[in-house]
């Protein structure tokens, strides 16, 4: 285990403008008003910010109230992370003892209170991808080996002692077959999603998969795309009414890769699905998605855009399905290099951040911009870094209305810091970077939150776990 240290950070200048605020990266300003991003005509119209407002404010500057590092094994890694009480929390990821088995942790008040592994019959390659957690049920979604050499559907439940309660896997033709999220519904049910080859090598198809808490299963939905090509399902949501959201792509022979959004009822009817093609019909993909104040769901991703190359993409569509928003946004400057956004979260008053990366010049750079319900843009951050390779990969809202933001901070070729960001409007907003000094890469795979209090979860360049704890 190490522990987190403290050190001296210059100033983050604030930038507000009118309804919310923009972040310039640390010692810089931002150069007046950015382009705007691009709606389609038939959606709202977004338009550029006025020239935001300089204000004198910063950010406080802390450090992790614990930081822990498991090195147990010559390889550990963090995939994701649950935040089930205060100062409670479970990751899930591998562990490579012998060969790569999946790893459950459960945290305490920043100490380790178990480590549990799941080592499948084969003796494989076992992983955790996604981690949900509803009372005292903890439940693990991923993939193991066969004996055969290929992968299933792996989930597991758990119990808060660390006990296996059951294990379910799925294999629809004895192809590959991996879960890539897990949630839980207001009913104890759990829901899995992920891809499936429906033979032995062939592409892959969306997967949707509902439980009940015993373990037995409700149904499998499958979602193979009019060109039969590879198609996947990265992330759900579950709504109110125990309704499932589900992002990803699928891919067309048209169109490269399309985005793609599907609505299933409580028990697993589908509602609607719907696609989406750039204007470049090149590479487009959802990331992830976030409920919408009203009923539907925010989709954020990238698309392929005509003139602006790959842009970062944000949708939002009704309970019914009308899309009612799009926005293609082509980064601090509207050029053909990439952007991307990963993750997204939807802030109080309703205006949505997304997090991601944009590529100014050889480096991926962390950028984050925060649009109105109608689209309009609200502000934008950047890390200005010359060499490295930054993005926020992980966004997540507390209690208070504060939002968090964690993603990778390079520092030089070979070393780079996990970056954690609060912001909230009219309240305590902060940066940490962890470690101080680093001497090697670590990356932020997955936030959490309870309460007001941000955990993280990731490893680093000796691939270990790490987990961060962000305690009030």
């Amino acid at each position: 285990m190490s522990s987190a240290s403290r050190r001296p950070r210059p100033k983050i200048v604030i930038l507000v403008i009118p309804a919310l605020l923009v972040v310039a990266a640390v010692a810089a300003t931002l150069p007046g008003a950015s382009p705007p991003a691009v709606a389609d005509a038939a959606d709202a119209v977004v338009t550029a910010p006025e020239e935001p407002q300089k204000l004198g404010v910063s950010f406080t500057d802390v450090a992790p109230t614990w930081a822990l590092t498991a090195d147990t094994v010559p390889r550990d890694a963090a995939s994701d992370i649950v935040a089930v009480a205060q100062r409670t929390v479970y990751t899930t990821g591998y562990t490579f003892p012998a060969t790569q088995d999946l790893r459950l942790s459960k945290y305490v008040d920043g100490a380790l209170r178990w480590q549990r592994t799941y080592d499948g019959p084969a003796h494989g390659d076992d992983c955790g991808m996604a981690v949900a957690a509803r009372g005292k049920a903890i439940y693990t979604a991923g993939f193991r080996t066969t004996k055969s050499g290929t992968l299933d559907v792996l989930l597991l439940r758990w119990n808060s002692s660390g006990d296996r309660v059951w294990t379910r896997t799925y294999d629809k033709g004895g192809g590959d077959d991996s879960a890539n999220d897990v949630a839980v519904d207001g009913d104890g049910n759990v829901v899995v999603v992920g891809a499936s080859e429906p033979t032995a090598g062939a592409d892959p198809d969306w997967v949707v998969i509902g439980y009940r808490p015993d373990g037995t299963r409700r149904y499998v939905r499958r979602y193979d795309g009019p060109s039969h090509l590879g198609d996947v399902a990265g992330r759900l949501a579950i709504d109110g009414a125990r309704r499932v959201y589900v992002a990803g792509y699928s891919t067309s022979a048209k169109n490269d890769r399309d985005a793609l959004v599907r609505k299933f009822s409580a028990t697993g009817a589908v509602l609607w699905t719907k696609r989406f093609d750039g204007t470049a019909h090149a590479q487009d993909g959802a990331y992830s998605l976030r409920l919408r104040p009203g009923g539907g769901v925010y989709v954020c991703g990238e698309t392929g855009s005509v003139g602006t190359g790959t842009d970062g993409l944000l949708l939002a569509y009704t309970s019914a399905g009308s899309r009612v928003l799009t926005v293609r946004d082509p980064g601090f400057l509207p050029d053909m290099k990439p952007q991307a956004f990963y993750d997204l979260e939807v802030m109080p008053g309703g205006d949505v951040i997304c997090g991601g990366f944009d590529q100014l010049a050889a480096s991926m750079d962390g950028y984050m911009a925060i649009y109105s319900p109608s689209g309009e843009m609200h502000g934008k951050m950047w890390e200005p870094r010359s060499d490295w390779r930054d993005a926020i990969i992980s966004l997540a809202k507390d209690s208070q209305g504060g939002v968090y933001l964690t993603g990778t901070l390079g520092t030089g070729a070979t070393s780079s810091q996990i970056w954690t960001m609060r912001i909230r409007e009219g309240g305590t907003s902060w940066v940490s970077t962890w470690p101080a000094s680093p001497a090697t890469s670590h990356e932020s795979t997955a936030t959490a939150v309870y309460g007001v209090n941000a955990y993280v979860a990731g490893f680093d360049g000796q691939y270990d776990e790490v987990t961060l704890g962000h305690v009030y």
